[in-house]
């Protein structure tokens, strides 16, 4: 139901050198002459989408829906970490819905017997945030700081997420299972509040088991000065519950970072949220953090889902079947630079 194009280095060099694009818009026709009511959804680094705008105007295929979307809106898979110059999605007649959305997507990407178990986009926006006070003891934070440097000498998977590479690291404390073997009771802790909470906000079914739900990653994030999660519309696509802990304290240890989420309104609301606390909210409510101004914030975020508990070095995005990323997973070839099966996920 979709036809996906990566374009690699042909088009880095392309919008590099000036070189004509006839060769990506031929493509296109040949997808979309036919094709009267089709889209294309385009995703380029910032600098390359400057040189495609005024490209685009120049078009003469028989379609006229064309949108460039900013990282926001069309995100690269974690996997390709080598095509990153250009994703185009052509969208075929035979769906129904005339753009494409985060929800359709999803639902695309699973199995005809699957099911995330999430709540949809809209209807997670009238959720609320519920604030546990005090859920860490200062010793608990301290736990977690020093199983984080363990979990990162032991080989955990790491994470740049800032542009720089510098203001945003992550360290996944899932890694092989470190979180459970360095953190057994904290770990056991967070899925039973979480569970509880879930079944009483009404963010899982009501067939939904604590048995059915795993966790999916453990994130302990360093947030600089300069780092943030800019995006209001950002939320964790096929997690069930999320869990922020807070590990610093705001205004002494840094300033800025502040968490807000998309309310039923459409505004922002800024939640209180100091060392210890730990906020639950339902994954698909969009949330973003604010730029670090000054000194280091530090969180620990756990994700949830419907689908198995994964011990594999990243933010998987498997719901079912082995990761290819972990350890025991016998046929697994690592292999960074091979895009997954599907070009970018929302």
């Amino acid at each position: 139901r979709f036809d996906a194009i990566l374009v690699e280095k042909y088009f880095h060099r392309s919008l590099s050198h000036s070189e004509p694009l006839d060769t990506l818009w031929k493509l296109l026709e040949t997808k979309l002459t036919t094709n009267d009511s089709a889209g294309v959804f385009i995703h380029l680094e910032s600098e390359s989408t400057l040189r495609l705008q005024p490209a685009i105007k120049e078009l003469s295929l028989p379609f006229s829906n064309v949108e460039v979307f900013t990282e926001y809106e069309l995100r690269e898979s974690n996997n390709a970490k080598n095509v990153n110059d250009a994703v185009v999605v052509c969208r075929r007649s035979d769906v129904t819905r005339k753009y494409l959305t985060a929800f359709s997507w999803q639902q695309q990407c699973l199995k005809p017997e699957q099911t995330s178990g999430t709540m949809d986009v809209a209807a997670a926006r009238t959720t609320k945030v519920v604030r546990k006070e005090k859920f860490l003891s200062l010793q608990q934070i301290n736990d977690i700081k020093e199983a984080s440097h363990r979990a990162k000498t032991n080989g955990a998977g790491v994470e740049k997420r800032s542009p720089d590479n510098e203001s945003w690291d992550v360290v996944f404390l899932q890694t092989n299972n470190m979180l459970v073997e360095l953190l057994p009771e904290l770990e056991q802790r967070i899925r039973d509040v979480a569970f509880k909470i879930g079944k009483e906000e009404g963010w899982v079914t009501e067939t939904t088991t604590k048995d059915s739900l795993s966790i999916r990653v453990a994130e302990y994030h360093s947030m600089s000065k300069g780092g943030q999660l800019p995006d209001p519309k950002h939320y964790d696509l096929d997690s069930v519950i999320t869990v922020d802990m807070m590990l610093a304290r705001p205004t002494v240890d840094y300033q800025g970072g502040n968490f807000q989420t998309e309310e039923a309104d459409g505004t922002m609301l800024s939640h209180s949220f100091e060392i210890g606390d730990a906020l639950f909210f339902c994954s698909h409510k969009s949330h973003c953090v604010s730029e670090v101004t000054k000194g280091c914030r530090n969180v620990f975020v756990v994700e949830i889902w419907q689908g198995p508990r994964r011990t594999c070095p990243h933010r998987c995005e498997k719901l079912s079947g082995p990761c290819p990323l972990e350890q025991n997973h016998s046929e697994a070839v690592v292999n960074l630079n091979v895009v997954s099966e599907f070009p970018f996920r929302l």
